[in-house]
């Protein structure tokens, strides 16, 4: 498992428990610290939280073993069209999701 590229893979790491995230291939200079640092500070006033602590072990109770995911589950795709830019890129399927959060303009938890 790689580290984070951005301050919302941070929120997703934190979110499902971790005490600690990494960053290395990521860092060419040290502009993206301060991303980082920007990006945590304003999603946790964004969300009314106060700190890390309050992110932190928010999803721990929805993931689940593989054994019991329901295999028959299907997501369809909810384009907002006000948004769409037409990039034939990523689709954001869901609010919450270990494969992707999207980017900037994702809404999390």
């Amino acid at each position: 498992m790689g580290g984070i590229s951005n301050w919302q893979d941070a929120v997703q790491y934190i979110a499902a428990g971790s005490d600690v995230v990494q960053i290395c291939t990521e860092v060419n200079g040290y502009g993206i610290i301060d991303k980082l640092k920007s990006g945590l500070l304003n999603y946790l006033e964004e969300k009314n939280m106060n700190s890390l602590s309050d992110l932190k072990n928010i999803v721990i109770n929805k993931i689940v073993p593989h054994k019991d995911l329901n295999i028959n589950y299907q997501m369809k795709p909810q384009i907002d069209t006000d948004k769409c830019v037409l990039c034939r890129g990523e689709v954001k399927t869901g609010e919450f999701s270990f494969g992707y959060w999207g980017r900037d303009d994702a809404e999390f938890l």
